[in-house]
């Protein structure tokens, strides 16, 4: 293993990510970023695999800090959504925040970035924020259920159950698989039905 080359290392690495085998991806990857690779292009592939890897596992710190190590070699949208990511996930929520909307300046399409820059918003006690936030990603992604969620889960923070109810069927108009929407909606009509 250790005469591999770093490419034929990915390769291997990329193969067991993809079958789910992640200590057999970790070790390719360490092995491959523990010599001298023969590009800098692989050397960041195998950052962001093992990145990757890492939030899979929820080692979120370890992950912060590979994708810290990774955005100093490269600026990339998926590395600082994937690093707000696991600030999430340890509830650091102004941290995440920074880098969701790093992720949105360096590209604008992104809606994974855009949810959850209303959900940090919504977290660290925003909801208006967040509403506004969310209000102008709908109008560049209306079809989007996830952004119509979270505003139904923002409206519903304030106590604003018409937009709420609103929100969450326009959520699981856009997706019908969005369980977690159309049991809102069907609690804030239950409720609206009890009154």
């Amino acid at each position: 293993m250790e005469d591999y080359p770093t490419s034929s290392l990915l390769e291997k690495a990329k193969q067991a990510y993809k079958n789910d085998q992640y200590s057999e991806c970790v070790r390719f990857c360490e092995i491959a970023l523990s010599r001298d690779t023969e590009s800098k292009a692989d050397q960041i592939q195998i950052m962001h695999l093992l990145a990757d890897v890492l939030l899979d596992l929820e080692q979120f710190p370890k992950a912060v800090d590979l994708y810290s190590k990774l955005l100093a070699l490269e600026t990339s949208d998926i590395a600082f959504a994937n690093r707000g990511y696991a600030f999430f996930e340890m509830k650091q929520w102004n941290l995440a925040l920074h880098d969701y909307l790093e992720a949105i300046r360096i590209n604008p399409a992104n809606m994974i970035a855009t949810g959850f820059v209303a959900e940090c918003h919504l977290k660290s006690g925003n909801p208006e924020t967040a509403i506004s936030f969310l209000l102008q990603a709908i109008k560049s992604k209306p079809t989007w259920g996830r952004l119509h969620r979270i505003l139904g889960h923002a409206y519903s923070s304030k106590g604003e159950w018409s937009d709420a109810y609103s929100a969450f069927r326009n959520a699981v108009d856009l997706d019908p698989a969005d369980e977690v929407s159309k049991r809102a909606f069907l609690e804030i009509e239950k409720s609206a039905d009890d009154a």
